[in-house]
C-alpha cells in the first residue's frame, strides 16, 4: 500500500511542477500522410501514397487573464507529407509550416 502512495505522488509530481509553469519549448515527432480522394485500388493509374515522419518544434507563453482563466500563445514549425510512388518512380513531398 505504501509503495503504490508513494507511486503515485511521484507520478503527480511532474504535473505540478508542469502547471507552474508559464513559457516553455514543445518538441516531438509527427507522422503525416496526403492521401488521395480516389484509392490505387480501385484506379491502378493513380498514385499511392505512404506516410513519413515528421518533426514539430516551438514555444508557448501562458498569460494570465483571471484566476481561472488562462490564454496560451504558441510559435511552431512543423514538418509535415507523404511519400507517393507513381509509375514505380518515388518522390517525398514535405510540408514546412509556421503555425502562431
Amino acid at each position: 500500500m505504501k509503495k503504490r502512495l508513494l507511486l503515485a505522488c511521484f507520478l503527480a509530481l511532474p504535473l505540478y511542477i508542469v502547471a507552474q509553469t508559464s513559457f516553455g519549448i514543445k518538441a516531438g515527432p509527427n507522422y503525416t500522410a496526403v492521401r488521395d480522394h480516389i484509392s490505387p485500388s480501385n484506379a491502378p493509374e493513380m498514385a499511392a501514397t505512404e506516410g513519413i515522419l515528421g518533426f514539430h518544434g516551438g514555444i508557448f507563453r501562458q498569460k494570465s487573464i483571471s484566476d481561472a482563466l488562462y490564454l496560451q500563445f504558441e510559435f511552431l514549425y512543423n514538418i509535415k507529407g507523404s511519400k507517393v510512388t507513381f509509375a514505380n518512380t518515388a518522390s517525398n513531398q514535405r510540408f514546412h509550416y509556421l503555425s502562431l
